[in-house]
């Protein structure tokens, strides 16, 4: 077993880690009013899961830019699902009346995870003609899916910082901003890399450096968690 394949085993480690002491937190605070932001963490992180997922299961059968477009499509949705999840903070904090876990939090996470089964479902189907369409063009030339992950990994990171709040919860929701900050630079080294050519690396040295952010990403996210079970009284 190569570094490559230790680090993605410990990325999926720390992703059900992450997701386990989510869950944990979801069932202590119940129907609290503040349910519904923990539940766009753990949203944010099981798609991160899944675009990893993604690419496992279809990185030999797919083409390059189709790969790319699909995967990272998903990626996007992580990135709103914790943008959603700052939202639902800023209302909270700034209504007098805050509501909790409602119709329009289940329409928007019944979404995401129905348009990241679509993707599952659909890459195959329009790999061919998406691959010849994208290949080449202008949309693969300047890296479009990269610049938009980028971009919306820095704007969210960026707003839960601005939202954050007070400084114990604070604390707890700017490790989460460092999570979705370091997913962003994950995409801005692909620009570097992949898009441009900055950094002249090989393809396997490219994905090992991706790695080595993506991991401290979720390590950030896992302390996150626990910084936010340790606050509600569920740790030490």
């Amino acid at each position: 077993m190569d570094l490559a394949q230790i680090m993605q085993l410990l990325i999926y480690a720390a992703i059900l880690i992450g997701l386990a002491l989510n869950i944990y937190i979801v069932r202590k605070v119940g129907k609290g009013i503040m349910n519904v932001v923990f539940m766009s963490f753990g949203m944010s992180l099981f798609l991160v899961g899944l675009s990893n997922l993604f690419v496992a299961v279809y990185e030999s059968s797919l083409e390059d830019i189709t790969l790319h477009v699909f995967w990272h499509s998903i990626a996007y949705l992580a990135f709103i699902a914790l943008i959603w999840g700052g939202y639902r903070i800023k209302s909270i904090i700034s209504s007098p009346n805050p509501e909790g876990f409602g119709f329009k939090d289940m329409a928007v996470f019944s979404s995401m995870v129905i348009i990241a089964v679509m993707i599952f479902l659909a890459a195959p189907v329009l790999n061919a003609s998406l691959g010849q369409m994208l290949t080449g063009s202008l949309f693969e030339t300047l890296g479009v899916h990269h610049l938009i992950a980028f971009l919306l990994g820095i704007i969210g990171a960026l707003y839960l910082f601005y939202i954050k709040g007070g400084p114990q919860a604070g604390k707890s929701i700017t490790f989460i901003g460092i999570f979705l900050l370091l997913l962003g630079v994950q995409h801005f080294w692909e620009i570097l890399t992949e898009t441009f050519k900055v950094i002249e690396l090989e393809g396997s040295t490219i994905e090992l450096i991706e790695q080595f952010i993506v991991l401290p990403a979720i390590l950030f996210f896992i302390v996150g968690q626990k910084s936010i079970i340790k606050f509600i009284g569920g740790g030490k």
